[in-house]
Order: structure tokens, then sequence, then C-alpha cells
């Protein structure tokens, strides 16, 4: 196929496949039948052919129109783009409910600017890091224009995302259930519950303050973990709003039992509105 051909005289190693068109025609204008499903596995086998053909393609697939993310295209697509719009503030629940169904590892993440380019949002560097970390962290952003000081703590944040990266994608991804519409807590678990990665972000005010202790799902009821902030997030200077300093939020943390931190939780830091911090549960 001319694709094929193009793949290999060009030397292509990465394809976006998107679908800019709204499924509004169904069916086929030639023969008035269903055509959707047809069109899916000719999308699966196109992906299928070009992979074998060229070991080490990738191939991201993208969602514009709801047509081209499925489970079917799991099995063939290296990633899927969530959506274009990479505001933080969006993209804690798009991303939050992409996971039920999408290993974070094949959901494409971006840190982006400020404000976004899609709602006019401003947001800290801070949130827009934390919110693409657990995913195909990417940077889109024009980092000729920014400071060194954002570039330099850019490089801290994706050093330690390549620290964990290849655990993601094998971690168990996992969201607490609250009470409270104005927090979220996610996170990502190892296969055998030895350490955990957690993801909280008070995406609004809280009705009380400060927020209430957080629920950690996933950990072994059975052993203790040393609960502590992931070091990118260790200095809460500009996040807070206010509460006296926590206990556990520094290098030695707090040790605690699996039970204890699934049943009453933790207490976060009390955050300002569109902030979000990582820290980690490490079994003693």
């Amino acid at each position: 196929s001319c694709m094929d051909q193009l793949v290999g005289e060009l030397g292509i190693d990465y394809i976006k496949w998107d679908h800019n068109k709204l499924v509004t025609e169904p069916g086929s204008r030639r023969s008035g039948r269903p055509a959707v499903h047809a069109q899916t596995i000719a999308v699966y086998e196109i992906f299928k052919g070009l992979k074998t053909a060229h070991p080490g393609l990738e191939i991201e697939s993208c969602s514009s129109g709801g047509g081209r993310v499925d489970l079917g295209i799991l099995e063939h697509a290296d990633r899927i783009w969530v959506s274009d719009c990479v505001d933080p503030v969006e993209r804690a629940d798009i991303q939050r409910y992409t996971s039920l169904l999408v290993p974070p590892a094949m959901m494409g993440e971006h840190v982006g600017a400020s404000p976004a380019h899609s709602t006019q949002r401003a947001t800290s560097q801070e949130l827009r890091m934390a919110m693409a970390f657990f995913g195909h962290m990417g940077i889109e952003w024009n980092l000729l224009k920014e400071p060194d000081e954002a570039l330099a703590k850019l490089a801290v944040w994706v050093a330690e995302f390549k620290k964990h990266r290849d655990w993601f994608a094998i971690d168990t991804c996992v969201h607490a259930d609250s009470n409270d519409p104005a927090v979220r807590l996610d996170g990502m678990v190892m296969p055998n519950r030895d350490a955990a990665i957690y993801r909280f972000t008070q995406l609004t005010t809280s009705q009380t303050y400060p927020a209430a202790p957080v629920h950690l799902p996933g950990l072994d009821p059975e052993r203790t973990y040393r609960v502590s902030p992931l070091d990118p997030s260790l200095d809460l200077t500009g996040l807070t709003n206010g509460q006296s300093t926590l206990g556990w939020w520094n290098e030695e943390g707090v040790v605690l039992t699996g039970e204890a931190l699934q049943r009453y939780g933790i207490r976060p830091p009390s955050l300002h509105p569109q902030q979000a911090v990582l820290f980690k549960a490490v079994a003693e």
C-alpha cells in the first residue's frame, strides 16, 4: 500500500492516526447497511499490517470524533491521544474516566503551556506536570519562551518520571472514593503491592477546611508502609493555603499499616484550588 511504501522509504517511526470526522453517517451510501464496524476492523488490519512489516513503528490512535479509541484498538496501537484539551483541570476527570478502560501508560498526557490553548485557563507548572505524571508523559510547550527556572523544574519532574515509567506500564491504576467533590485521589500500585505512588489533587475549594483524610486504595492491609512526599513535591511553597505544617510531609514521612491507610486514610496537604502533589507509600 501507499502507506507501507512511505513508512519504508522515509523511515517513519511514528504515526498519529486521527479520525476527524464525526460518525454522523454510519451507513454505507452504496448498500444502505451499517458500515462503521467493518471500517473499524479495517483500521485494525492496517495497524497490524504496518507494524508487522515495520518492527519498531509506533502508532498513536487519536480520538477526535469519538471514533478511534475503543478496547479493540488497544491491541494494535502503542498509545491513544485522550483529548486535544491539555488543560490539567479538565484533564483530571478526562484521564480519570479514560483510565477505567485504558492503562495510563497508553494514554498521551502532556505538560502544556499556561494559559491552556483550549480553555485559556492559567494553571501552575506543578499542576500541569503532576497531571501528566502517570501517563505517556509528553511536553507540548514552547520551551524557548520559558525562563531557566521553569526549565530546571521541568527537568526535575521528567527525571523523576523516568525512574517510574517502566513500573507504571504494569502497575494497577487505583482511584479513591471521596465524599468531597473538590478533591481527587488516584495512584499507581506495584503488582506485588511493595510500593505505590499517589496523586492528590485539590480541583476547587472544599466545603470543609482543611480537606478530609484521603483513602489510599490498593495496598496490602497486613503490611506497614512509610508514606512520604515524592521528591519533586516536597517543597509546598506557593501551593498551600495557610494550614500549619503537615507532620508527615517531609523526607521521613510516617509509618502506618495498609489497613489504616485504606480504611481511615491520611491527611493531605491543605492546597490552594487547582494544585496537585505526589507522594509515595513504600512497604517497610
